[in-house]
């Protein structure tokens, strides 16, 4: 269903773009969210800080997507979808600031129960682009996809700006292109300074000092234009004003895909990834950046299907990140999936992300970074999905508390909740995770999902296109209980 005024997504004629088109949806669920737990007497709870969507009583809500391109065959055309769960219509604007000219809007509609899937090339044309979505209500759920000649790429936009911003990997090595968003969607200037962690240390380029972000301003930031390294940390720093941050990584050679990325806006004690996997040409890395000025003891922890591992432990200094390749450790199974926790064991918090690159015969084929999940929650929203001949899509469930949980999976199609068979009533042990493969369950190129758990849980999306070479995992977008 949708409404007069709503603005409709424009299909390229690529074969990557019509899978992209298949793949843009949304879903909403019930909301109920609690912060993620440390260890306990370790470290102390931390706040909720990646997106999450308002209560639906909620008079507006506000989404920033910060990044993609915005011309005919660019690498990154963006496009945005919203999520509506309510009960009732909701209207709103779609305001674009591109790179280059004045911010551009456009009406947005979106039916209760239904979505709207928009391409920001239809309303400016620029070389970058960025994107604000005000709505006339709470609720609302929003993530932005990037499709180009190298693939596809999902990733939630933010709920709410930040005074810093971190990314706790990237690479300007040859063949790669790393591509750092600044937006600033608000009537007053922003001054922003951006550095970098790099294998040979720190990196200041003078000219990102005290950088100018001009109010509905995008500075759009290429650190491979200052040096060329394999393994980059970046740390933005807003000394005036708040700013939204999105990392675009485009890679080259064997390992070709792009990957798009929110930046956490602050850091944490815990980090939850519920993929992962160590399977046949398959390498998974975790990237763990430390901002602060103390060093971090931090232990990577293993969920294995059937057996236990011993913790990695590591130090990670002060103003720096470290990679763990977890493919190369013995005690990492080979085959089977496993879930990945990061805490932090002397209260210092830090940043993690996730690096899955595969290639056949380990079933997926492509490149993805991940930000992992700073809360536990009893619902979440999974809103571009799909699956087909050519499309699969995975939910994987991480169940880190001590309690048992039994998960539904339900989809949002015409404009109503449907039960789908063999995913109601799904045991997930305390300590455990598991793997709902969707297209065992449905077909549909277009499927938005709902994940609702009797404790808190984890949730992470995999799509995977292997016409293509492309692979995207995004953790779910969790939901506060309604006012």
């Amino acid at each position: 269903m949708s409404l007069p005024g709503e603005v409709s997504l424009t299909r390229r004629v690529t074969v990557v773009a019509a899978l992209a088109v298949a793949l843009l949806g949304g879903a909403v669920a019930d909301r109920f969210l609690r912060p993620a737990e440390a260890a306990p007497a370790r470290a102390a709870l931390v706040p909720a800080g990646m997106p999450q969507a308002t209560p639906v009583a909620a008079l507006s809500s506000t989404w920033y997507c910060a990044g993609g391109t915005a011309t005919p065959g660019g690498a990154a055309d963006a496009h945005v979808t919203i999520a509506n769960p309510s009960d009732r219509a909701m209207r709103g604007t779609l305001r674009v600031h591109p790179s280059d000219g004045q911010p551009r809007t456009a009406p947005i509609a979106v039916g209760p129960h239904d979505r709207a899937d928009l391409r920001i090339g239809d309303v400016v044309a620029a070389p970058y682009a960025a994107a604000t979505i005000e709505l006339d209500g709470g609720g609302a759920v929003v993530e932005h996809v990037v499709v180009g000649p190298n693939g596809f790429s999902a990733a939630p936009c933010a709920s709410a700006p930040s005074e810093q911003w971190y990314l706790a990997n990237g690479s300007t090595g040859r063949d790669d292109e790393l591509v750092v968003f600044l937006f600033n969607p608000f009537p007053e200037d922003a001054i922003a300074s951006v550095t970098f962690d790099t294998e040979e240390g720190r990196r200041a380029p003078q000219n990102l000092q005290g950088l100018v972000v001009r109010s509905g301003g995008l500075v759009v930031v290429k650190p491979g234009d200052h040096f060329r390294y394999s393994s980059v940390a970046t740390a933005v720093a807003a000394r005036r004003g708040r700013l939204v941050v999105d990392r675009l990584q485009l890679r080259g050679g064997a390992r070709r895909g792009i990957s798009l990325a929110l930046g956490a806006p602050s850091t944490g004690a815990v980090w939850y990834f519920p993929e992962g996997t160590a399977a046949p040409g398959t390498e998974e890395h975790i990237h763990i950046f430390n901002p602060n000025d103390r060093e971090a003891d931090v232990d990577v922890e293993l969920t294995l299907w059937d057996d236990e591992a011993e913790p990695f432990t590591l130090k990670v200094p002060a103003g720096q990140h470290t990679t763990l390749a977890l493919g190369s450790e013995d005690r990492v199974p080979k085959g089977p999936g496993f879930s990945v926790t990061v805490r932090s064991m002397n209260d210092v918090p830090v940043v993690a992300e996730r690096t899955i690159a595969a290639a056949a015969p380990g079933g997926y084929n492509g490149v993805t970074d991940t930000l992992g999940s700073r809360v536990l929650a009893r619902a979440w929203a999974l809103a571009v999905g799909g699956t087909g001949p050519t499309l699969s899509e995975s939910v994987v469930v991480l169940n880190a508390g001590e309690a048992d949980a039994v998960v539904d999976v339900v989809a949002l199609q015409g404009g109503r909740e449907v039960r789908l068979p063999g995913l109601t009533g799904r045991p997930v042990p305390a300590g455990g995770r598991a793997v709902f493969p969707m297209a065992d369950h449905v077909l549909a190129p277009s499927l938005s999902l709902v994940v609702r758990s009797s404790t808190p849980v984890a949730v992470e999306r995999v799509l995977h296109v292997p016409s293509v070479t492309s692979l995207s995992a995004t953790v779910g977008i969790p939901l506060w209980p309604a006012a």
